[in-house]
């Protein structure tokens, strides 16, 4: 194998072309793949989902859990693949989401969810058909606004007019926001409807069988078709319906008894920029798109459409995703090349001038053709894949380091430059490949990472290995025939004097000053391996005693904020809508007196829903939200917080409000810093656990915005038939039906409009409706006796919820809150909540007892906990890998265990580096540990594997101290190689970079710390072990590597 392998090597090495044709082949390779790769901020993460939605207009929040949700959720929950299953009832609506398994073929479970609902009978008669859906994911990439002193149809027009332009350009999805659905409203009063002795319910049945189109069938042979036209889709042309003849024979026609008019849905939500009304157009990409060459269609077709709009027409832009992409992947290009020119200024100081520059041409060879292999998984270039790109910057030289300078060792003890080449690469064949196969499995188990978190971070251990398999071929099919270059150069060339200076001085501080530590430390071997391990203990110690956080994922500061209000139930939409304005007025003071314009890129107001986090989807006059769009914080001195709570303390006073919270839109995984479940049956029992919970919560300092996702919704009036109804043989079903009407409209009819479905509703005129109607409403029994509705039924007034979920067919309420880092962890709280108090039960245990709920931390807590649960079966796994490796490369059991043990060692500079630079241990930081293993580990097989060479013919004392001393220029390279492509990210100032420093603090400190410390526990280690041996087996330990 070992002869083959050399044949194969020394074809490359002395072949004129064959290695420059590869070279050709990968960088071609590599440059067509990266034109094909996607441009985004961060990778692609989410899960399959199927959705069900089920509308019962008019229905509360408990009938639509009672009734549909109920029924839904059995026929569903036990399909093939589904993972977890999410319901939640609104008033009006239920939505069921089904969570699948990965890998689950969506096309076939979406067959299969349509047949599981359409043999559900138990719907009520009034409910909508189900729609059911796939959700496909997309990201979104900016918004538009459009707005002016223009009607809501023109807005209308104009934003689909736009939104049909983009998607013919190439643009993905658009969604269009602040526009209702168009209805057509016959309005009828009362006192009329009496006279003709109908129900709304007639009216609209009259109205529905007369206005549409019917096929008639065929006459003759067939040639020919008859239809029916009756269908009419404008207001006025409706007016011209017959509703019925009276007894003289006299047509009444629709206009006579009601106005028809056009409309929009009431309980949709609008949107208002600066006062005047508004519509956003979100723009969104497929995850196979690629986020800037959409940004470019959007700039073009912008540039040619803004001049052809009505000069008090607005389009503004915001929420752009291609400019903080633009922007950070330029920042870490930037970080990146500096780092690649500290690494090639490092490898032309410690080298020869020709062996560096061929060295350092296997960086760019290794990145595009990693670049291919990036292609065929399907990543793109993003944050994360480029953070692994410059991490693996220095670590993708690290073999031809090895074989390079063992080469110029050949070279100068006299062989010539072929056999230098050659021998250079299949003597360090072993170590080399032991060392990427290593560094690849303390790599790996980060794969095995799940959640959101895994989602994200798994571009770096795909594109990492990428480099690495792309520099182990460039290494040993390339590099050879260069060296064998270089080193035919190098003979016939003069040294440099500063290569003669630079290689005096080396030589004298690796045989004087170096040797003379290594003796030390290998005479005093226990007592140095004692000492590193004391450091470590009390490195631990520093995080342990809090001198070193930890919280889990420190997010970037956000440029998002919103406001969130809720008025008291009852309020007009028109008051809402005052309301809220006053809150943005003092966002305008708010920014006036901390800098002026320049802090706000947009802020939108939406009336009918809320920006808040638990809000309910279904749209209610109640709720209102601002928007705001912060300028970048790298463009700014006022702090995303500041402005929050000065935004706070302008607001004032505001009557019948509810609720009114002023927060940040933080970026990063999804998940509250707090998020605690409670199940059961009993709602109100939920609601009283939840208020509990969130009394606890505010005792401790630090924590804010303190929510639950169980509100409490409009007043309910709850009917039943009195005895008198039940006298007159009447059905709660027919009272119900006409109360519904009564307040909701009863729907005639829908019909295609364009690309709208319209509804023709009839209901009472506006000023007419609300809960004072039941005061005027009759009904008409069966014996035709015509009664007061309220004299028949009894009336009940109560509280209900806005909307109930359900997780997994139990009900469900999530109690949440954010936190201040600075001050209190998501671990501290659950902590707290979970400590036994004097009563001899914790806070969650005492709400068990009262409240009969159950309870379970979600959010960060619980992506924090599956998330370490994977991270250790990973270590296990990583660890297991490179045991089997390095036994399998050195042919022994012991000399792998020498390696392992010089893991710990990067710890202690990567907890440093954290305590130096003030910041907190994060997910990333120790994600970060797993890469900083592998990369000590190659430190350390360099080391041992001279050493196990030198021992065939020296005292082990001496071969240790000798090999140490020969393989230090290598140890160097290595680590300041790696050092010096992640060194210029440490001093990155972007507050956008943040959470990337602490993973390049670990891998730096904690290598630059283990690299000195390695090379003088190491052979401690090796001495050591050979004390060991000679105890117990009478053996060198050479005697266990003889392979190499």
């Amino acid at each position: 194998m070992k002869a083959r392998s050399q044949g194969i090597l020394a074809l490359f090495t002395n072949h004129p072309t064959a290695a420059n044709l590869l070279m050709i082949l990968m960088v071609l390779v590599g440059l067509a793949s990266l034109t094909k790769l996607n441009r985004q901020f961060f990778p692609d993460f989410g899960i399959d989902v199927i959705q069900v939605s089920v509308a019962w207009p008019g229905a509360s929040a408990e009938d639509v859990d009672s009734n549909l949700v109920a029924a839904i959720e059995p026929e569903v929950r036990f399909l093939d693949g589904v993972d977890d299953i999410r319901s939640v009832a609104f008033e009006g609506a239920a939505v069921v989401s089904l969570e699948y398994e990965p890998g689950s073929d969506m096309q076939s479970a979406l067959s299969t969810v349509e047949s599981a609902i359409s043999g559900i009978t138990t719907f009520p008669d009034e409910a909508e058909e189900p729609v059911i859906k796939r959700i496909m994911r997309y990201d979104l990439i900016s918004r538009l606004v459009i707005s002016g002193p223009y009607s809501e149809a023109s807005l209308k027009v104009i934003a689909k007019q736009m939104r049909d332009d983009l998607l013919n350009m190439g643009i993905d999805k658009i969604d269009i926001r602040g526009i209702r659905d168009e209805e057509i409203w016959v309005e009828i009063d009362p006192a009329r409807l009496r006279q003709l002795d109908m129900t709304l319910g007639e009216i609209a049945q009259a109205i529905g069988g007369r206005n549409q189109d019917l096929p008639s069938g065929k006459v003759g042979d067939g040639q020919i078709r008859i239809r029916t036209m009756g269908q009419v889709e404008q207001a006025q042309a409706l007016e011209d319906l017959i509703i019925k003849a009276n007894p003289s024979g006299v047509h009444i026609r629709l206009r006579d008894i009601a106005s028809v008019r056009e409309a929009f849905n009431k309980d949709q939500a609008t949107l208002l920029r600066k006062g005047q009304r508004a519509v956003e157009l979100s723009i969104q990409r497929s995850l196979n798109a690629d986020a800037l060459e959409l940004a470019r269609i959007i700039d073009n077709y912008l540039k040619d459409t803004l001049p052809t709009l009505p000069s008090q027409l607005n389009v503004e832009r915001y929420g752009i995703q291609s400019e903080p992409i633009k922007e950070r992947i330029s920042l870490l290009l930037e970080n990146g090349l500096s780092g690649l020119v500290l690494v090639i200024a490092i490898l032309f100081v410690f080298l020869n001038s020709r062996i560096a520059f061929w060295v350092a041409v296997g960086i760019p060879i290794a990145v595009l053709t990693s670049m291919s292999i990036m292609f065929l998984t399907g990543q793109s270039i993003n944050m994360i894949s480029l953070f692994g790109m410059i991490m693996a910057i220095g670590i993708v030289v690290d073999d031809a380091i090895v074989v390079g300078e063992h080469a110029d060792h050949l070279s100068r003890q006299g062989y010539q430059p072929e056999q230098a080449a050659l021998m250079g690469a299949t003597r360090m064949a072993a170590p080399v490949t032991s060392a990427t196969l290593t560094t690849i499995s303390a790599f790996l188990p980060l794969l095995l990472i799940g959640g959101i978190i895994g989602d994200i971070i798994r571009a770096i251990p795909m594109v990492v290995v990428a480099i690495l398999l792309a520099s182990l071929l460039e290494c040993f099919f390339i590099l050879p025939h260069h060296l064998k270059l270089a080193l035919s150069s190098q003979s016939a060339a003069k040294t440099s004097s500063f290569r003669r200076r630079f290689d005096h001085m080396f030589e004298w501080l690796k045989n004087r000053l170096f040797r003379s530590f290594v003796r030390r430390a290998v005479a005093w071997r226990y007592v140095t391996v004692a000492t590193a391990f004391s450091f470590l203990i009390i490195s631990f110690g520093m995080v342990a005693g809090g001198r070193v956080g930890f919280v889990f994922f420190e997010d970037p500061e956000p440029d998002n904020i919103s406001a969130s209000l809720e008025m008291v139930a009852g309020t007009s939409r028109e008051k809402t809508q005052e309301t809220i304005l006053k809150v943005e007025d003092a966002l305008y003071k708010t920014v006036e007196e901390l800098g002026g314009s320049k802090l706000v890129i947009m802020s939108i107001t939406a009336v009918g829903t809320s920006f808040a986090p638990n809000s309910t989807s279904a749209a209610t006059e109640t709720l209102a939200g601002v928007r705001v769009e912060l300028s970048p914080t790298d463009t700014r001195d006022v702090r995303t917080q500041q402005i929050i709570n000065s935004w706070r303390n302008n607001i004032p006073e505001l009557a019948a409000v509810k609720s009114l919270s002023v927060q940040a839109q933080r970026g990063g995984p999804p998940g509250k810093d707090v998020d605690i479940r409670l199940t059961g049956n009993d709602l109100q029992a939920l609601k009283n656990a939840s208020e509990f919970i969130k009394t606890q919560l505010e005792r401790f300092v630090g924590v804010s915005n303190i929510e639950d996702n169980l509100p409490y919704g409009k007043p309910e009036e709850l009917v039943s038939l009195n005895d008198r109804g039940n006298a007159l043989g009447l059905q709660l079903k027919t009272v119900g039906q006409q109360l519904r009407h009564a307040l909701e409209g009863a729907v005639a009819q829908r019909f295609a409009r364009g690309d709208e479905e319209v509804t023709v509703k009839v209901r009472y005129p506006e000023e007419s409706t609300g809960i004072s109607i039941l005061e005027t409403i009759h009904i008409t029994t069966t014996n035709g006796q015509d009664v007061r509705i309220l004299d028949i039924v009894e009336r009940k007034f109560s509280n209900g919820f806005a909307q109930i979920q359900r997780v997994d067919g139990k009900r469900e309420v999530a109690v949440t809150a954010e936190l201040d880092k600075s001050t209190i962890t998501t671990s501290a709280i659950m902590e707290a909540l979970q400590r036994t108090g004097p009563t001899g039960l914790s806070v969650l245990e005492q709400m068990q007892r009262d409240y009969l709920v159950d309870y379970q931390f979600r959010g960060k807590s619980e992506e924090q906990a599956e998330t370490f649960g994977d991270m250790k079966l990973g270590g296990i796994l990583g660890l297991s890998l490179i045991y089997i490796t390095l036994a399998w490369i050195f042919g022994s059991f012991i000399l792998p265990l020498a390696i392992l043990l010089t893991i710990p060692l990067g710890l202690i500079g990567a907890i440093w580096g954290h305590y130096i630079q003030d910041f907190n241990i994060t997910i990333l930081s120790l994600i970060a540990m797993f890469g900083l293993s592998g990369i000590v580990i190659n430190d350390s097989i360099v080391l041992i594997t001279t050493i196990s060479q030198k021992m065939r013919t020296a005292a082990p004392m001496d071969a240790i101290i000798e090999g140490t001393c020969e393989r230090l220029r290598a140890v160097l390279l290595t680590s300041l190689t790696t050092i010096g492509g992640l060194t210029p990210l440490l001093f990155e100032t972007s507050r956008q970079a943040s959470f990337l420093i602490p993973m390049a603090t670990t891998i730096v400190f904690g290598l630059a710390v283990s690299t000195f410390l390695i090379l003088l526990v190491v052979p401690s280690l090796v001495a050591i072990l050979n004390d060991i041996l000679k105890l117990t087996t009478d053996q060198k330990i050479i005697k266990a590597s003889e392979t190499l």
